[in-house]
């Protein structure tokens, strides 16, 4: 079993979060995986990402994206136009 954390834990808002810093903060406390939101993803640079990705694996920290839904577009929602807009 393998246990991560969510960037967002230790943050007050979600711009300009140092993605390596949290990084290495899940590494030195013994987390094996590092949760990322879709927002952090698509805005950095590719350049970025590429350094996180050598950085996460020189650490042994596999890095993983999530991204939460409003309820207009819930894949859980009662009404089937909003989970078909999630999907």
């Amino acid at each position: 079993m393998k246990f991560g954390i969510h960037y967002g834990y230790w943050l007050h808002t979600w711009e300009n979060a140092d993605l390596k810093y949290y990084c290495r903060k899940a590494a030195n406390l013994g987390f094996d995986l590092l949760e990322l939101s879709g927002h952090a993803i698509l805005s950095a640079s590719e350049a970025e990402l590429r350094e996180l990705r050598e950085l996460a694996d020189g650490l042994g920290v596999g890095v993983n994206a999530c991204h939460g839904l409003s309820r207009e577009n819930s894949t859980s929602s009662a009404d089937s136009a909003a989970r078909a807009r999630g999907i």
